[in-house]
């Protein structure tokens, strides 16, 4: 999601239409609320930074302009940083949690065959395809074990980093029955996972965990 609003902010017609008037803030898990607030009302007014920051609304010029939000995790963060009413302003927010109306949310889908064969191999490889002399279907098989989701695929990918086919064919076969592809397989997935867990209430967390 981030790797999407990243590109969104360096596409050419977005940059166009806001006339490169962009800001983009990582709000992440334990936000200084504050200090980006102040950042979006300098960027928004152009009012220098250090001064305060008014809780009500200001006479902006209309100009277009973008603020992109990513890793935005509550409600309350969220409902704090986008507080300023004005003309011209959209605000992209990155969560993966529905933290708006339903009717402006966009859930990212897993990734399509192709995309993730791409990701796989370029955790596995350093490439984006399969490289010659390595069997195409060992591959796939072992990338579908994956079902597109991305994190899965980049772990695996990189377990399976310059080691040889009859390896692969070991790793396949552990993950055909639910079992991690190495010993380590598991635990680095599970670091990934533990910042969401974080964030859950107790009775999330404990159907989550099941």
């Amino acid at each position: 999601k981030t790797t999407l609003a990243k590109e969104l902010q360096r596409d050419h017609e977005v940059q166009c239409h806001f006339e490169n008037r962009i800001l983009f803030l990582t709000v992440s898990q334990s936000p200084l609320l504050e200090e980006l607030r102040e950042l979006i009302w300098g960027f928004l007014s152009g009012c220098e930074a250090g001064n305060p920051v008014p809780d009500c609304n200001f006479p902006f010029d209309g100009a277009r302009k973008l603020v992109i939000l990513d890793d935005v995790w509550t409600t309350q963060a969220l409902d704090r940083l986008t507080s300023f009413k004005f003309p011209g302003c959209t605000t992209l927010v990155v969560s993966r949690s529905k933290l708006t109306e339903p009717k402006f949310t966009y859930d990212v889908e897993v990734l399509s065959e192709d995309e993730a064969i791409s990701l796989f191999c370029l955790c596995a490889f350093g490439q984006k395809s399969i490289p010659l002399g390595f069997c195409k279907d060992l591959v796939k098989q072992v990338a579908n074990e994956c079902k597109g989701l991305p994190l899965a695929l980049k772990v695996t990918g990189a377990s399976l980093n310059g080691k040889p086919e009859m390896y692969w064919k070991g790793v396949l076969q552990r993950l055909s029955k639910g079992e991690p592809a190495d010993d380590s397989h598991e635990s680095r997935l599970l670091r990934q996972m533990e910042a969401s867990l974080d964030n859950l209430d107790q009775t999330t967390k404990d159907c989550f965990l099941d």
